[in-house]
């Protein structure tokens, strides 16, 4: 009998213990709500996205859609420029409230973060130097072919799993992939749609090859942590709401000059 009181007794320790350390932790919507700031990470290194105009003022299509995520949760928006491949390690260590870039949602990203619904559906292309006989992308798969991508980011994954047979080199900014084609030292580079696009639209001699390489969709990421979870939540409804309001709509249009095509089988 004694036993079985013991047992009860540290099991109601258990639980006070619990409890007191759930009770401890900072929700991280309160605690934004509470302090009046978002700190959402991001790369400032690549127009129409995200970049800094010519004040040094943070621009584009994250940047709006920021600017709208603050107005709707009623605080400040701090966008902190990283590099790409310091986003996640910021986000895990408190550095930042969450990610607010064109990442990828993949699943080895998602073994470290949790993501959000997608905000935009997309994929992965690539842009060449004209006079090489590259007319779609499954012609930079030969060896002699050499092509570059962001390191870190998903370009570089679909290189390396769908034109093996390329050299793969990496950089560090969307910018440096563009000074590498216009130098002549790459022969084609692999990156988002819009941004390949560009590309091809800023420098003559570079075309845009046919076929999406993988399709792909752009999230925002948390911490997997419980504090986090209603910041999940509260991001899909976000992104959900101003879909259907028609904001999400105007941003779009604003930053990519055509109108949004929603696909409510892929978009909440």
């Amino acid at each position: 009998m004694r036993k079985i009181w013991l047992l009860a007794i540290l099991s109601l320790v258990t639980i006070l213990g619990f409890g007191s350390v759930a009770s401890a932790q900072t929700d991280l919507l309160d605690k934004i709500k509470s302090d009046g700031k978002i700190v959402i990470g991001t790369t400032l290194a690549a127009p129409p996205f995200a970049y800094r105009n010519d004040k040094g003022e943070p621009e584009g299509l994250e940047i709006d859609l920021m600017n709208k995520l603050g107005e709707y949760m009623g605080v400040e928006v701090e966008v902190a420029d990283m590099a790409w491949g310091g986003l996640i390690p910021a986000l895990l260590s408190q550095r930042i409230d969450l990610i607010g870039a064109r990442m990828s949602a993949t699943m080895e990203r998602a073994t470290k973060v949790v993501f959000a619904h997608p905000w935009l559906m997309t994929g992965t292309f690539a842009v060449a130097r004209d006079g090489k006989g590259f007319k779609t992308w499954q012609d930079l798969n030969k060896p002699g072919v050499k092509v570059c991508a962001i390191a870190g980011a998903i370009g570089a994954t679909v290189a390396k799993a769908k034109i093996p047979n390329a050299e793969l080199v990496t950089y560090e900014l969307d910018g440096d992939q563009l000074k590498a084609l216009k130098d002549g030292r790459v022969d084609a580079a692999l990156n988002d749609e819009l941004i390949v696009m560009g590309f091809a639209k800023k420098v003559k001699g570079l075309t845009m090859l046919e076929g999406n390489i993988q399709p792909d969709a752009y999230a925002y990421a948390v911490r997997p942590d419980f504090e986090s979870y209603r910041m999940k939540n509260w991001l899909d409804l976000f992104f959900a709401t101003i879909m259907r309001t028609g904001e999400y709509g105007e941003i779009y249009e604003k930053w990519l000059g055509k109108p949004w095509q929603p696909d409510w089988n892929m978009h909440p």
